[in-house]
């Protein structure tokens, strides 16, 4: 997963902040040097920060996108599809492919006929 990568890289620049800012000294100013350094470190520290929280949205929407695929199912299985009307006759002709709507109501109760 990309957050994973993320973490790995974010961590890298927390942790080895001096190796990446290892350059900046032979600019020759403790001011400049010091800066970049609390800057990397800084920047390291805010992209696990981002990637912790990014990481604990991607695990609830998860748990939301499973409730809504088991709210579907048992949906699904309440609920018995009316017949076609116009508009679903209409698409049937001209092609248009059909999905199931799990919202569709159940058809209203009809009483048998009376027997003769």
């Amino acid at each position: 997963m990309r957050e994973r990568g993320a973490g790995r890289v974010a961590d890298r620049i927390w942790k080895d902040d001096g190796q990446i800012a290892a350059g900046v000294e032979r600019c020759g100013s403790d001011p400049v040097t010091n800066g970049v350094r609390r800057f990397v470190h800084d920047w390291g520290h805010a992209m696990g920060v981002v990637v912790k929280q990014g990481s604990a949205i991607a695990a609830a929407l998860q748990q939301v996108v499973a409730n809504y695929e088991l709210a579907e199912l048992q949906a699904q299985q309440g609920f018995v599809p009316a017949p076609p009307g116009a508009v679903e006759r209409a698409s049937r002709s001209a092609g248009v492919p059909q999905t199931p709507n799990p919202l569709a109501p159940n058809p209203p109760a009809v009483a048998p006929p009376p027997e003769k």
